[in-house]
């Protein structure tokens, strides 16, 4: 399926958005300018942390060497909860694996494999994707995965939810988080204040607001994406430590200097199962640095793109 790439926008107010439905995927993708004029190169696929829409990257995005970022739209933006739901990160992988076959089948990508670019949420599924399905993919750039230690991840699997909740706070400051708002301003000022987006620029605070509410039939905003969702994969961390020494695909790995979501001896233990993949930690950045520091992940992210062509 071809197509042409969304015009660039400097209106942060009021950002275009253009949306593909590629034959043959459930999950649609949005598509993004890059940084660069390459109309023969294919798009990379982009997936994005839980709870950050992929429009929350545009400034990363825009300063990417590639001609187009095809930005996922999973499951928490388009379909309501189901509380009997179950195997929720399974099923990501499921319909990242379906988007890759759809893409790499279509005429945009005429059979080449496809370039992933996760963050958080997306980095984890990209691995679970690339490690059962590699010939799918060319190069994988992960960007702080959700790789916890043992020491929380069992207790997690063993525990009543109700139990898991209240030792996650995460879980529980989403799931107490407004859902409606009277307008963008009002949406801006509450994130604005939280401690998260304490090295976020306004400009990237509103790349956020813009891609996290929509507007309702009755004149508010709702968050876009579900915020029960959001919780439910904070409280059912993934497993991946058998996985990353059977992943064969080319991977750079971003660490944030002072992540509090990838911890300096699990970003050792990663590097260890996967010795031939290329590690590099951001001074001075925390988890969110694809949007908090986006000029300094690009160069990176840039640097191993053209590494790898």
């Amino acid at each position: 399926m071809s197509s042409q790439p969304a015009q660039k926008t400097t209106d942060y107010s009021n950002p275009k958005v253009t949306m593909l439905q590629i034959e043959g995927a459930k999950t649609p993708v949005q598509v993004f300018n890059g940084g660069a004029d390459a109309p023969d190169q294919p798009p990379i696929l982009f997936c994005n942390a839980n709870g950050f829409p992929p429009g929350c990257y545009l400034d990363l995005f825009a300063e990417l060497e590639v001609n187009c970022v095809y930005g996922a739209h999973f499951r928490p933006l388009w379909q309501d909860w189901d509380p009997k739901l179950k195997g929720i990160w399974r099923l990501l992988t499921e319909d990242l694996i379906e988007l890759a076959e759809a893409l790499k089948a279509s005429d945009t990508y005429a059979g080449q494999p496809i370039r992933l670019l996760g963050h958080s949420l997306g980095a984890t599924v990209a691995i679970m994707a690339a490690e059962r399905r590699p010939d799918l993919f060319a190069q994988l750039l992960l960007i702080e995965p959700v790789l916890l230690p043992k020491k929380i991840l069992i207790p997690a699997m063993i525990a009543p939810k109700s139990l898991v909740r209240k030792r996650s706070p995460l879980a529980t400051k989403t799931l107490r988080r407004p859902h409606l708002f009277e307008s963008k301003q009002e949406a801006f000022d509450f994130h604005r204040k939280a401690r998260v987006f304490n090295d976020f620029s306004d400009q990237a605070m509103w790349h956020y607001v813009n891609a996290g509410v929509r507007p309702t039939d009755e004149g508010h905003y709702q968050l876009s994406y579900c915020k029960h969702w959001e919780a439910e994969f904070y409280q059912t961390p993934p497993w991946l430590w058998h996985r990353l020494g059977r992943v064969k695909v080319p991977t750079t790995g971003l660490r944030g200097e002072h992540s509090d979501t990838l911890s300096v001896s699990c970003w050792q233990q990663w590097q260890k199962l996967q010795p031939s993949a290329e590690f590099i930690e951001l001074s001075g950045a925390g988890h969110l640095l694809a949007m908090s520091h986006p000029n300094q992940v690009a160069r990176v992210l840039n640097q191993a793109l053209a590494s790898a062509s």
